[in-house]
């Protein structure tokens, strides 16, 4: 919050009365009280992609088992061998009446061998990084309970966070005073107790919002300082429509701060001051003059950073950055089991696409019709006794006559003995 910002909150707050010096610091620390009563959730953070799921993979590594892991015994992971044989039903049940099973069992050759290696690798894969999913998921859990624990640390330095406990507030003397402030800072609505009330803090911080009581010469006590904080916490807007706030937001709350310090107080010792007066002794007992907060302790030991509940401010904003980092990490890890199981998915249909190529291969070759040889011809009993090349004195046999100087079939010998045929078929 800018200081111009805190400005436009003056008039809500209390009016322009002239008596209202603080009505500016208080504006200030209003917009820091109502930033820390809405809690942040881990669905803030949860990025919108849903959570992974890996069994589609394990379940294809299943059923691409070698036949004896499948058949036999149980593979890793299974208790017994009726948990086996359960898991293995579900995975080939049908749905419903008529429709297919899940996941096909195909044929155990090399294909799916390698393919089962393969779905082994992609299994691991997407476990891994489930299981970066889940650590990123219970980080944002972490990281959201330190966004709330310290936002209510800042408002009331417990972490139960209520405004109506002596534990949240101090002595006037440790709590504000410039000179004895060790406890500047310790809580929002402590230092709004420091400006909000002095001797004469009916206005301080607005038209009819201030205390009277709470002051070193009068009542210095933490239960003072809670009555000083119970009457004036009704005039900080905001409460009831108050959104969880974000680093920006708490950011700019911390520069509203820093450029109200010293902007109402005159003097070497006013830097370090927010509220007060002429003497600025942060004590309340001079009328508005001393109705303020010296934070010199912790700025001089590390600047506006190192108020205490400026600390816890930060320590939220760490936290929203850590979830928001978380968050990341969960989208991409969910991002890569998804993209795993797409390739697992391809590589599994791609068994059985081959192994319908080979069914149907194998099926056109059953039904092709036998392809009949060439008719190989036969050599007659009569031809293989009438050679030729026999000597006259030898061609004696009954078909045969010696003729023109050669053995010869004799004429008559049927036809068919000359030149038999035989048609085979295979």
């Amino acid at each position: 919050m800018t200081r111009s910002s805190a400005l436009a909150i003056i008039f809500v707050i209390g009016g322009t009365n002239a008596e209202a010096e603080n009505a500016r610091e208080f504006a200030v620390l209003c917009q820091a009280y109502t930033a820390t009563f809405k809690a942040a959730t881990t669905e803030m953070y949860t990025p919108p992609t849903a959570e992974p799921d890996t069994s589609d993979i394990e379940n294809m590594k299943l059923m691409t088992l070698p036949e004896t892991n499948f058949s036999k015994g149980k593979p890793d992971g299974f208790a017994d061998n009726d948990t086996w044989e359960t898991k293995k039903k579900a995975l080939m049940q049908p749905s419903a009446a008529g429709g297919k099973p899940p996941y096909q069992r195909y044929s155990s050759d090399k294909l799916t061998v390698a393919a089962h290696e393969q779905l082994t690798k992609l299994a691991k894969e997407a476990n891994t990084a489930k299981n970066a999913y889940n650590t990123a998921k219970q980080a944002i859990a972490t990281a959201v309970a330190n966004i709330n624990n310290n936002l209510k640390l800042a408002r009331t330095a417990t972490t139960s966070g209520a405004d109506n406990s002596d534990d949240a507030y101090d002595t006037r003397t440790l709590a504000c005073t410039t000179t004895s402030g060790t406890k500047a800072g310790k809580s929002i609505v402590s230092d709004i107790g420091c400006i909000c009330a002095s001797a004469g803090g009916t206005n301080v911080c607005g038209n009819g919002i201030g205390d009277t009581n709470y002051r070193t010469g009068g009542t210095d006590t933490a239960t003072a300082a809670k009555t000083a904080f119970q009457a004036v916490k009704q005039h900080c807007p905001g409460k009831k429509t108050a959104t969880p706030p974000t680093a920006e937001h708490l950011a700019a709350i911390i520069a509203g701060l820093a450029s109200e310090l010293g902007t109402t107080v005159r003097g070497a010792k006013g830097p370090t001051i927010l509220g007060g007066g002429n003497t600025a002794a942060c004590t309340g007992e001079t009328g508005t003059q001393n109705a303020c907060v010296d934070y010199k302790t912790p700025i001089t030991a590390g600047g506006v950073d190192a108020i205490p509940w400026v600390e816890k401010f930060h320590a939220a904003t760490q936290a929203m950055k850590t979830a928001q980092a978380e968050a990341s990490k969960m989208q991409s890890a969910a991002h890569k089991v998804e993209a795993l199981t797409a390739t697992a998915r391809t590589l599994y249909d791609s068994i059985g696409t081959a192994d319908l190529a080979a069914q149907l291969a194998t099926a056109a070759n059953s039904k092709q019709p036998a392809k009949p040889t060439a008719a190989k011809p036969e050599k007659s009993e009569a031809t293989e006794k009438c050679k030729p090349d026999t000597k006259e004195n030898e061609c004696n046999d009954k078909d045969c006559e010696f003729k023109d100087g050669k053995c010869k079939v004799k004429e008559g010998v049927k036809a068919e003995k000359d030149d038999k045929t035989t048609t085979n078929t295979t």
